[in-house]
């Protein structure tokens, strides 16, 4: 979901720079500024003794539609930069506790056949997502294809993380945690 609804925004970044912006110039600079965050929040997940979990990884999803949304409202650079720069850090910090996840649990043994498809779902299904942005940008406009994909991403985060937090309840009641 979040390949899909939430990194395929970047294939919009051009359009929104030029058409809301002002100045299509500027995605070069949202570019990188995405790439400073994402830098970060993949350092910031992979810190040693992080504690990963999957309701720490759903809340991170949640964030990242948050700051999806403050991005397709804004009008002006610096509030765009700063949104790109939480929506990068939230992306890779998401990305990197949940391959840290996968890693911990699955046996070791299936531990490559697992990652390749973890890999393929992630990376496999932003192309099919970005082509559905393009569309749905030419229909109803850059910023609203962004809000309604921010929803998205904010509404499956929060389902995801009562899943997240129900699961272990049960579980500490049956002695599993």
């Amino acid at each position: 979901m979040l390949s899909f609804f939430g990194v395929s925004h970047t294939v919009l970044l051009p359009a929104f720079a030029s058409e809301v912006l002002g100045d299509g110039s500027y995605f070069a600079l949202i570019a990188a500024t995405t790439g400073l965050g994402a830098m970060a929040g993949a350092l910031r997940a992979g810190r040693v003794g992080a504690q990963v979990t999957i309701g720490r990884a759903t809340l991170g999803m949640v964030a990242y539609g948050l700051a999806l949304a403050a991005f397709s409202v804004s009008h002006v650079l610096w509030p765009a930069l700063v949104a790109q720069f939480v929506l990068g850090f939230f992306y890779f910090s998401v990305m990197t506790r949940l391959q840290m996840l996968i890693q911990k649990i699955v046996d070791e043994n299936l531990r490559g056949r697992v990652m390749s498809l973890f890999q393929v779902c992630w990376a496999g299904t932003i192309p099919f997502g970005s082509l559905a942005m393009g569309y749905a940008a030419s229909v109803v406009g850059t910023p609203v294809t962004l809000l309604v994909s921010s929803v998205i991403c904010v509404v499956y985060g929060l389902v995801a993380w009562w899943f997240s937090l129900r699961d272990h309840h049960e579980g500490a009641s049956l002695g599993v945690t």
